[in-house]
């Protein structure tokens, strides 16, 4: 693909996702109102530094390697919901082309210091963790109904500091290596809740690449995987360094793939999954993307011009204090913000939070029609409210409840 073919694909595939994301309409996150500029300015700078690298820069070493990119719901998600990050995946790439890895060693040693006891590899090195763990073994193991007596010795070699913390920190290091995460994620049932990074079909040009991997390409591979054991948050975010590199690798698995019909086949499969995606995409957005920031929109503008002698408003989900600020201004200095503490309510009061909230938790996260009945007993009776498609405050429901107290 060279010439003006790659430009036309490149424009064909950002004026789809900006008429995609424009339609969504999805709400700024926390991040980006906390950063007090116009998140749609915020997006606009992050999509010219990203795309401006991935489309000039990378698009020279390889088309290819650069629409994947492109076409990739992460590089969108970061875009739209994470702006700083998907700057900072333009520098990585920057630097990557120009092979200054002492450079990006640098930003990775900052990070890790930034972010240190943030994700889980910290929490398997953590000392007071390992020795709680090596307890609780120790604890259970001494419970069993039916004994096994072994030497103390032996036992120790199971249950000691040294191999509580291997295991862990195992655990957290082949994290990045998620096959359903990176190449499989648009297949339900899905094991954890993130955007696509590949479509499937493009797992197929990897393969060519993989017996012929270059030193540099490892390197380049090593420092993804150290991005992601040491960011916090959302997984699409933590895959994206290792999502340009085995971009890279697909675009060289592609070169290497020379019969034109097996390259224009799978081609065509990745087109069609990213416009599948792409209405699946406009129709569900809260399916795919986290669901907090629409939970509080929706909250604060069903809230309105509600008066009363107190609004008690959830904080359960983040910081509603600063959404509330965002959506509603200056009205914010008369709200309660967190539900519960067994307070006294008086007629008139309003509250406005999760169902479990009002009629306490459930560790199951099962509430029904007889849950709804208790608010009534309460004293409480609802005015509004929505569902939730997920979990967002796991233990009270996936409904916010809207009432007055009578």
């Amino acid at each position: 693909m060279k010439g003006s073919g790659f430009w036309v694909w490149c424009g064909l595939v950002i004026l789809a996702w900006i008429c995609v994301w424009v339609f969504v309409d999805y709400p700024p996150s926390l991040v980006q109102i906390r950063l007090g500029v116009n998140f749609w300015i915020l997006r606009f700078l992050a999509g010219l530094v990203l795309g401006g690298v991935v489309i000039l820069r990378l698009g020279k070493l390889g088309a290819i390697s650069s629409l994947l990119i492109l076409i990739s719901p992460l590089t969108w998600g970061l875009i739209m919901t994470r702006p700083m990050e998907a700057a900072l995946v333009g520098v990585f790439i920057a630097i990557f082309l120009e092979r200054k890895w002492w450079l990006i060693t640098g930003i990775l040693i900052a990070l890790t210091v930034l972010n240190w006891g943030k994700t889980e590899i910290f929490s398997a090195l953590n000392r007071e963790n390992v020795v709680r763990e090596v307890v609780r073994r120790i604890s259970e193991e001494d419970s069993l109904t039916e004994r096994v007596s072994l030497p103390i010795n032996i036992g120790r070699l199971a249950n000691n500091k040294l191999t509580v913390a291997g295991l862990a920190a195992w655990r957290a290091m082949i994290q990045p290596l998620d096959l359903e995460s990176l190449f499989f994620q648009e297949i339900s049932p899905l094991s954890r809740k993130t955007l696509v990074i590949f479509f499937w079909p493009t797992i197929l040009f990897l393969f060519p690449t993989v017996y012929r991997l270059e030193r540099k390409m490892s390197l380049a591979l090593f420092f993804g995987w150290w991005y992601f054991l040491i960011t916090p948050g959302d997984y699409f975010v933590r895959y994206s360094w290792l999502m340009v590199v085995l971009a890279v690798l697909i675009g060289s698995g592609y070169q290497i793939v020379k019969h034109d019909t097996i390259r224009s086949l799978i081609f065509i499969l990745i087109v069609y999954g990213w416009t599948s995606h792409l209405f699946d995409f406009s129709k569900r957005p809260d399916f795919w993307l986290d669901n907090r920031p629409l939970v509080y929109r929706n909250l604060y503008l069903k809230i309105g011009d509600r008066t009363g002698n107190n609004v008690y408003v959830t904080d359960l989900i983040g910081d509603s204090k600063r959404y509330c600020q965002y959506y509603l201004g200056g009205r914010c200095d008369k709200f309660v913000f967190g539900i519960g503490g067994g307070r006294e309510f008086q007629k008139g009061d309003w509250q406005i939070g999760f169902l479990g909230e009002f009629v306490g938790r459930d560790f199951n996260n099962k509430f029904d029609n007889q849950s709804k009945m208790k608010l009534a007993e309460l004293g409480w009776r609802v005015t509004d409210g929505f569902k939730i498609r997920d979990s967002v405050a796991y233990g009270y429901g996936d409904e916010i409840i809207m009432a007055q107290h009578e």
